[in-house]
């Protein structure tokens, strides 16, 4: 039976509605957008809404997993979903009456006996942000409290999030209030989402990589850890999840992406001839998958891979010979020293 992909152009009038409960899973990346993204997008913003002709202004796509009820994991959007959440969340905090009530509609629902939808945010980030972002963000009175104080951080994500607002309460601050409502109201009727989705998983993903090939930032390893840590239980995914975004930041993601090169090469022993992923779950996945990958592969093979690369502070045995390879113009030997252990002498036998 072919899969159930939808596509449809809405704007956001029908996207932060109550056909749509927006959810960041655990393991997807922190939002990272930066002061110079959002500056840029609410110029924009601005701009497009005092044009005379005033076209419709293009968000860009959101793939979702979604079956027929509101509740929508978000495969690809969050970054533009958590910045208009925070830019009508600040039109909010300066409105007044009738419009911070209309305003205040987009931004949570409202509980309703007659249909059953119950009070909930409509966009809900990662678990180890969200209570930030519900605090100082999405509570009436929160963007003010986060102004008039240096609430603590805890993840990159919630340092990018009062960053952000801070930028963002300014310049609207700067603006008339018949200038946010107009702003308000462009934002709401005028700008417009392709909204993709699909009740399966690997359908989702697979679109999501169809994006990525066409220039969105997305590497395989992205969507092996929307795999490894989506199957894991929902406590088991704050961990581990934690420790994966840890590991990719102290390596960087390049060369946190060469490390599943390398893993594949591990075990595979020969080119790769499909993409990195396929190859990846046939023939590492295959034989440790969930916890026992990130336990007694992802972490293991980081420790050593830091002392190949030279970034481990641990005096090594052999640190002349891999200073010596580190100049070669290519990175095909890397594999090989971990066929064996840097903590003894034993050279693997080739």
């Amino acid at each position: 039976m072919p899969e159930a992909i939808s596509a449809s152009e809405r704007n956001l009038d029908k996207v932060l509605c109550n056909d749509y409960l927006f959810e960041i899973p655990v393991f997807q990346r922190p939002y990272a957008w930066t002061t110079e993204e959002v500056n840029e997008l609410l110029d924009d913003l601005l701009f497009s809404m005092d044009q005379d002709d005033q076209e419709p202004y293009f968000l860009g796509s959101i793939v979702l997993i979604k079956e027929d009820n509101p509740d929508s994991l978000v495969v690809d959007g969050q970054q533009r979903l958590t910045t208009l959440t925070m830019l009508l969340c600040s039109l909010r905090e300066l409105a007044d009456g009738d419009v911070k009530s209309l305003i205040d509609g987009r931004i949570r629902q409202k509980s309703d006996p007659l249909t059953g939808a119950r009070e909930v945010v409509r966009v809900e980030l990662r678990r180890q942000d969200q209570g930030f972002f519900h605090r100082y963000v999405q509570s009436e009175g929160g963007i003010q409290s986060l102004l008039d104080s240096t609430p603590k951080t805890e993840t990159d994500s919630q340092v990018r999030i009062s960053e952000n607002v801070r930028l963002i309460h300014r310049k609207l601050t700067e603006l008339g209030p018949e200038q946010r409502m107009k702003l308000a109201s462009f934002i709401i009727t005028q700008c417009y989402l392709v909204v993709v989705s699909t009740p399966n998983e690997t359908s989702a993903y697979r679109i999501f990589s169809v994006l990525n090939n066409r220039g969105l930032d997305l590497t395989a390893t992205d969507i092996l850890k929307a795999e490894i840590i989506g199957g894991l239980t929902d406590d088991e995914q704050d961990d581990y999840g934690k420790k994966w975004e840890d590991i990719e930041q102290e390596l960087g993601r390049d060369k946190f992406s060469e490390l599943f090169t390398h893993i594949r090469m591990i075990y595979g022993k020969a080119k790769q001839r499909r993409n990195l992923q396929e190859e990846f779950r046939q023939q590492v996945l295959s034989q440790h998958a969930g916890r026992e990958f990130i336990d007694n592969v992802l972490d293991q093979y980081d420790d050593v891979y830091k002392r190949v690369l030279g970034l481990s502070d641990e005096k090594q045995m052999f640190g002349q010979y891999l200073e010596s390879l580190r100049l070669l113009d290519n990175v095909d030997w890397v594999p090989r020293p971990w066929h064996f252990s840097f903590a003894t002498a034993t050279p693997p036998a080739y």
